[in-house]
């Protein structure tokens, strides 16, 4: 049996990789679930690119070194922070410096920057992010900071003043070259405007904009502001006289009630009992009208929202129904919508049938607050919406990768959501509305121009 390599037995324990029984591997998987649960860490964390380096290097330093206390091997946080921290950030830094200064197109860059702020500290961020070919042909990105904005006032000139610094670091005296000769995609607020001299809007933030748009929630303008505004030659713009409430009672109703439905789940902790989360419109999280109508088809229609229930003429396709039933049989007697329920009268297939025609009427007081009529929640409503609403949510997975180009992309799916704006003759009356409002906010927020015509001619993809 060969036990040196090159005079050091360790060196081959590398080139050696064994079987390792199933059991084993079991065993090492439930140290690592104790592991998480100890530390209150999501199990989805195995998958990610850190969890997965420490657990490669662990491997290797077990199999070159033998078994070890970690206590003895890993270092306090302290002596992290003080001593490798800063030292690993100097050299990875050093390493994006040379990639960047050796990319062919320098000085010309793309960059991406973003604001946003911790509501709880009420402290401000600023992110900068680099694009571009490197010496392989390959587009590339990095992460060049995020650090915290600390003037008072997030002007233009405050902002472009915080980017100097971090691209110094990576630029050195090239800094003004770089700023002059490069891009940079921000979103539309007027302080990001001018950050360079050079700039494209960020256009899924244009798109969330758009639809923000269709679903206008502010009241529309009275007579009185019209006048106002013809007095002093101002022009009121053609989408401000859209109400999404007003025009689309139908579709509004659905939204709403639906984001009630999700919250009480949410609250009374029924949520984690369905197989299909239900998930909740949040105004900052792009396309959430679309994630949260579903999520409510997807979890209204599943199995485990069919509870015990027997009898005849069950409404097989009725996902509202379902919802329903799935709180009659998940609550307490004691929680109102059961008793509720309860007073309707019957059980099995006739509570069914006659809580069925109590929807028409009933509003039901759950948690110190109210549902809003669960009969607003109409199935075809909602696939309306879905399949109103799912191009504007490809077209942004499109234009978010940061691996590929996608300046490419921009006319052809510019031309396709026109195409889906269009209204047909089979078209509901509130769809038809909707796609009214919806072809102003496009025409808008989603233009394109001779770049995009010319990119898409170069790449024809």
């Amino acid at each position: 049996m060969v036990t040196l390599f090159c005079g050091h037995p360790l060196l081959l324990l590398p080139h050696l990789r064994k079987n390792v029984p199933s059991g084993a591997v079991a065993a090492l998987n439930e140290d690592v679930v104790i592991g998480l649960a100890q530390d209150l860490r999501p199990l989805n964390s195995v998958g990610s690119r850190g969890f997965l380096k420490i657990a490669k290097s662990l491997i290797h330093f077990g199999a070159m070194y033998g078994d070890q206390d970690p206590k003895s091997i890993l270092k306090h946080r302290t002596t992290l922070k003080r001593e490798f921290l800063h030292k690993l950030v100097d050299a990875k830094r050093n390493d994006i410096s040379m990639l960047v200064g050796a990319a062919p197109q320098f000085p010309f860059f793309a960059f991406t920057s973003d604001m946003w702020s911790d509501k709880y500290r009420q402290r401000s961020f600023l992110s900068l992010s680099i694009h571009y070919i490197n010496n392989n042909w390959k587009l590339t990105s990095h992460m060049l900071g995020v650090d915290e904005f600390t003037e008072d006032h997030k002007t233009t000139i405050n902002i472009r003043q915080q980017c100097r610094p971090i691209l110094s670091k990576f630029f050195g005296n090239n800094v003004d070259d770089v700023m002059t000769n490069s891009w940079i995609v921000t979103d539309s607020g007027s302080n990001m405007l001018h950050i360079f001299e050079k700039r494209e809007p960020c256009l899924c933030h244009r798109l969330n904009t758009c639809v923000e748009g269709m679903f206008n929630k502010k009241p529309t303008p009275t007579a009185t502001q019209v006048a106002n505004a013809e007095k002093n030659g101002r022009e009121i713009h053609p989408k401000k006289f859209f109400s999404f409430k007003e025009s689309c009672p139908r579709f509004h109703g659905a939204l709403v009630s639906i984001k009630d439905v999700v919250t009480y789940f949410k609250q009374s902790s029924l949520n984690s009992k369905l197989t299909s989360t239900l998930k909740q419109e949040v105004a900052t999280r792009w396309n959430s009208e679309l994630i949260m109508l579903e999520s409510y088809l997807k979890a209204a229609t599943e199995s485990d929202l069919r509870p015990h229930f027997g009898g005849g003429g069950t409404p097989a396709n009725d996902p509202c129904f379902f919802m329903l039933n799935f709180l009659w049989y998940n609550s307490s007697l004691e929680n109102p919508f059961t008793a509720t329920l309860h007073s309707v009268g019957g059980s099995g297939g006739m509570l069914m049938h006659r809580a069925k025609s109590y929807f028409a009427n009933c509003s039901l007081t759950i948690w110190n607050g109210k549902i809003n009529k669960l009969s607003n929640i109409d199935n075809e409503s909602v696939k309306e919406l879905v399949d109103f609403l799912r191009p504007f949510e490809e077209c942004t997975k499109v234009f978010s990768q940061d691996s590929q180009p996608t300046l490419h992309q921009i006319a052809p799916w510019f031309h396709k959501l026109h195409q889906h704006l269009e209204i047909n003759e089979d078209d509901s009356d509130e769809l038809k509305l909707l796609k009214g409002q919806a072809m102003i906010c496009f025409a808008e927020y989603c233009k394109t121009s001779t770049m995009h015509y010319v990119a898409a001619l170069l790449n024809p993809k």
